[in-house]
């Protein structure tokens, strides 16, 4: 049922999948098929190449080699009409929309603004957006891995953004 709608996995050494799923997907080539049987039948895979970036991510800060140890981040999540995570204000949000207040609130960064406001008056995260908390991140963190690819990147005090299947957050490294 997880492959019904022809969406791609992401697959890592460490993942969830089961352990002859994973050795062949990580085996093939881009462009690459194969075919796998584990308990749960038979599995045939191509190997795509991964999506490009969403033009809103931080790219540069996404190359760089990810630091080790625990780094402090807060965050404020934007989603829109078509990566909705069913917060009123992002079902009525264009992608136009959005990148205009992706933006916004990144030059209002730049220029020193607190993050903490911008969280309680724009984030969709309901788990900190009220409270201005920040998230612990480390390689072994329970995040989603871009979000964490992002914030094991982020120099102290930089802003960087990524997309998640939660929608596009804005992230900053905190002391």
């Amino acid at each position: 049922p997880g492959s019904k709608d022809g969406a791609a996995y992401t697959v890592e050494a460490n993942g969830t999948f089961v352990a002859e799923f994973t050795a062949l997907a990580l085996r093939l080539d881009v462009g690459e098929a194969g075919v796998v049987r584990t308990r749960f039948g038979y599995h045939v895979m191509l190997r795509v190449p991964p999506p490009p970036p969403d033009p809103l991510e931080s790219v540069a800060i996404l190359a760089r080699p990810p630091g080790t140890g625990t780094v402090n981040v807060k965050h404020v999540l934007l989603s829109w009409a078509d990566l909705s995570n069913g917060d009123p204000r992002g079902m009525k949000r264009s992608r136009a929309q959005l990148e205009a207040l992706v933006g916004k609130l990144k030059a209002q960064l730049a220029k020193g603004a607190a993050i903490e406001p911008l969280m309680q008056q724009y984030s969709e995260d309901p788990g900190t957006a009220d409270s201005g908390d920040s998230y612990d991140v480390d390689a072994d963190a329970p995040m989603v891995k871009p979000f964490k690819d992002l914030a094991l990147r982020l120099k102290p005090g930089e802003v960087g953004v990524v997309k998640t299947q939660f929608g596009i957050h804005i992230v900053k490294r905190v002391p």
